[in-house]
């Protein structure tokens, strides 16, 4: 996470950056973020000793029914945004 905090509203959608109104009185914070999902599926595969080839090709051989009871892996990251 990345964070700034600014005397102007300054957003950056270009850059991902977004900008907010600080808690403090006339500023503003800037502020991104870097999602790691991908960093998620690596933790999985070195906790259960398989790889991501291995997994993603176990997944694609799963029932529709299978993949409808299998549990959610929702990772809330660093305080981040879970979507």
């Amino acid at each position: 996470m990345l964070f700034v905090v600014t005397d102007a509203y300054r957003p950056a959608p270009q850059s991902a950056v977004h900008a907010f109104c600080h808690v403090l009185p006339n500023l503003w914070h800037q502020m991104s973020v870097m999602l790691s999902a991908a960093s998620c599926l690596q933790w999985f595969c070195r906790l259960t000793g398989t790889t991501e080839v291995a997994l993603l090709a176990e997944i694609a051989e799963l029932s529709e029914e299978d993949k409808a009871n299998a549990p959610f892996f929702l990772p809330y990251l660093r305080g981040t945004n879970p979507a």
